[in-house]
């Protein structure tokens, strides 16, 4: 699912200040949104995302998921992971039932838009994605700007390097 309004494609590439290993994290979908999205479907037909996911998303009409990539932190170890939110909505209205019938399931919001616009797409959380650590096995939480600025190097745990961090935007 695609967030109008939502940050769009933007990103940060660090360089480790200990290792100066460089790594990336992209937030929210961009222009990918189509094959994004139908390859976050795919990977949830495949299992990728948990047997109970897979039969959540096959035994409902009309629901869309959530493909837009977040940075996932967790609170007990440290450890993140960037990837798509992966929560589950099921379509409220005609205009919601159709895209996502034709795999393009777009939510507005309901303030995002002047009324002018006519019927637009409406979503409600079916049941929203856990993200789980691999490390402690803990509950991720979506990171927030400050700790996204702040994210550790992948390798050896170490600050990135504050003169080598550069916004991206990717739209």
């Amino acid at each position: 699912m695609m967030r109008r309004g939502d940050r769009m494609g933007l990103g940060y590439s660090y360089k480790c200040s200990e290792c100066s290993k460089k790594y990336e994290v992209f937030q929210g979908i961009g222009m990918l949104f189509p094959e994004g999205y139908e390859d976050t479907v795919a990977k949830l037909k495949n299992g990728r995302f948990g047997k109970a996911w897979k039969e959540l998303y096959e035994n409902t009409e009309n629901v869309a998921i959530d493909a837009e990539k977040r940075v996932y932190l967790c609170p007990s170890c440290g450890y993140w992971k960037n990837e798509p939110g992966l929560s589950l909505y099921a379509a409220d209205n005609e205009e919601a039932i159709s895209a996502v019938k034709n795999g393009c399931p777009v939510f507005y919001g309901d303030d995002s838009l002047p009324a002018m616009m006519g019927n637009m797409p409406k979503y409600h959380l079916l049941k929203e994605y856990e993200h789980k650590c691999k490390k402690c096995g803990g509950k991720m939480k979506a990171a927030d700007d400050d700790e996204i600025l702040t994210l550790s190097c992948p390798k050896c745990s170490g600050a990135p390097d504050p003169e080598n961090t550069m916004y991206i935007l990717w739209d």
